[in-house]
């Protein structure tokens, strides 16, 4: 079983807190062709997550060279591995500077100090959303980007329960329920997956889902024992 960070949107950490959402759908990087048997596949391997999943070269018109892993994994795991999810969150501490490191553009490198164990998940009264370059020194509470989020910070886990690859605008109904939808299934004039098409489009952009990508979708249940709305 292997850990791997997962990173989510505020509101859709609040639906994974209050158990309505239990599915998420990521982008397949690079995309996958449909071979002669119509198997999606990357590298001349078949996207698969089974011990079933086998190549395929017979149907290529003309093969390509073969993956050193098998088969095309799920970068996000295996049924059975875990994700801490990553989300935005509030640390108190300071900045310093990286001595000697520069970035790309040659500035300055600063390391951000944490002076307390304590996370927020809701904003303080006062806070930071970065860097005060006139105040680099003094703790305060600072906004934190999910990606800056550490394992120690985290405070969802989640098991993989399933793993499969689809076309973006192939989601069922019942699927955009799983994905957090907020209204019932079969409310009248409302479709689920309308509202998935627009929540996928104010993360991905406007054109993101007309691209009909092939996705990866990850089925999970939640395990760190917490309570929702914690």
């Amino acid at each position: 079983m292997t850990d791997r960070p997962i990173l989510f949107s505020a509101p859709m950490v609040r639906t994974i807190l209050d158990g309505s959402k239990t599915q998420t759908r990521r982008v397949i990087k690079p995309q996958p062709y449909l071979d002669k048997m119509g198997n999606a596949c990357c590298d001349g391997w078949i996207l698969g997550q089974g011990a079933d999943r086998v190549p395929n070269f017979e149907s290529l018109a003309s093969p390509i060279p073969r993956s050193s892993t098998g088969r095309v994994w799920c970068p996000y795991g295996q049924i059975g591995d875990r994700l801490w999810v990553r989300e935005e969150h509030y640390r108190f501490g300071h900045w310093e500077e990286v001595s000697s490191v520069r970035t790309r553009t040659g500035r300055q490198k600063w390391a951000f100090v944490q002076d307390s164990r304590e996370v927020l998940f809701d904003a303080p009264a006062e806070f930071r959303k970065g860097r005060h370059n006139k105040d680099t020194l003094t703790p305060a509470w600072h906004k934190r980007l999910a990606r800056f989020m550490p394992r120690s910070a985290s405070r969802i886990t989640l098991e993989i329960t399933d793993v499969r690859v689809e076309r973006l605008q192939d989601i069922s109904r019942g699927d955009a329920m799983e994905e957090g939808c907020p209204f019932p299934n079969m409310a009248s004039g409302d479709d689920p997956r309308r509202w998935f098409s627009e929540l996928w489009q104010s993360i991905n952009g406007p054109a993101s889902w007309e691209a009909n990508p092939w996705v990866w979708v990850i089925g999970f249940k939640r395990v760190d024992g917490g309570k929702a709305g914690e």
